[in-house]
């Protein structure tokens, strides 16, 4: 929020509008007035994507590995405990 209202605040006082002569505040009008915020929230949302999808790539091996095999691990004692469960039922 505060770079959208300070980059905002920049262009109204480019444009030089003021709403009255007492007023504190100036208006922008037009697109160019959160045109370059939108670019730099924009570039700050690629950028952590891209961040996150380096971590992703670099930690892949480990979960696959170390985390993904305890589960497995579990799903098979699971189906060998229900098919001797079974056997000692018939």
């Amino acid at each position: 929020m505060k770079v959208a209202g300070h980059l905002y605040d920049r262009k109204a006082e480019k444009q030089g509008a003021l709403l009255s002569s007492k007023a504190k505040y100036s208006t922008c009008k037009g697109v160019q007035c959160f045109k370059l915020s939108f670019i730099v929230i924009t570039g700050a949302t690629v950028l952590g994507t891209l961040v996150m999808l380096v971590l992703v790539w670099r930690t892949w091996s480990f979960y696959k590995g170390d985390v993904y095999a305890r589960y497995k691990n579990k799903e098979e004692m699971a189906i060998v405990e229900e098919q001797v469960t079974g056997e000692n039922l018939q």
